[in-house]
């Protein structure tokens, strides 16, 4: 309750209404948590997410690599041309408008998670990023995390993301990761890709939000 007061607090959205609003994702099996945010006045919506967990097998994984004539290589942070480009990628993969060069290239130069080994793009013939995997890497728990995966939608329907998914997986067992894990949210292609790779536990998150009007100190 704490936590919650202090979020409701520092991180709310004012609506257009002059109301505060703020979302939450929830586990489905946090019976407490469910329980907190009911008494606070929150709600479940019909917004969900799901996060995956792979444990990586001992033996090796398969490396498919990427149909002709796309071209598997790593991301040059140092290359600005490279980071437009992956800026550009993420805008058009996910309909937004706000990614930049500067924002992948501070992440790649500050980040002690990153690992250049792990961050994969395929490369279309006109020299453009076609689809893009990342998966910043905790070494001290030997875990890594994919974020994010997306393909250009010029680029769907051709095995890119899977490819350098398994590429980065291959490369995350001989670092010595354990565990992977991905998370997304209720899109059914995205979900389906994950669940052919492997990833056999799900857990469901819901987004509970709360509308309120902010207390005057």
């Amino acid at each position: 309750p704490e936590m919650l007061a202090w979020a409701e607090g520092a991180l709310a959205q004012t609506l257009p209404d002059g109301r505060r609003s703020l979302e939450l994702m929830v586990f489905e099996y946090d019976a407490r948590r469910q329980q907190v945010l009911a008494a606070r006045g929150y709600a479940p919506t019909a917004d969900w997410g799901m996060v995956r967990h792979l444990r990586i097998p001992a033996q090796p994984l398969p490396r498919p690599g990427l149909p002709a004539p796309y071209i598997l290589r790593e991301v040059r942070p140092e290359d600005d041309a490279d980071c437009r480009r992956i800026a550009d990628l993420l805008n058009a993969a996910f309909r937004r408008d706000f990614h930049n060069a500067a924002e992948y290239k501070m992440f790649a130069a500050g980040a002690p998670c990153y690992v250049n080994a792990l961050d994969l793009t395929a490369v279309a013939p006109d020299g453009s990023f076609a689809a893009y995997a990342a998966m910043p890497y905790d070494a001290a728990n030997r875990l890594g995390i994919f974020e994010p995966v997306c393909t250009h939608p010029a680029h769907l329907r051709r095995g890119l993301a899977s490819s350098l998914m398994f590429e980065a997986l291959a490369r995350a067992r001989e670092m010595g990761a354990t565990d992977v894990m991905v998370g997304t949210g209720d899109m059914t292609a995205a979900n389906a890709l994950y669940d052919s790779l492997g990833f056999t536990e799900a857990y469901r998150q819901v987004v509970w939000r709360k509308a309120f009007v902010a207390q005057v100190s």
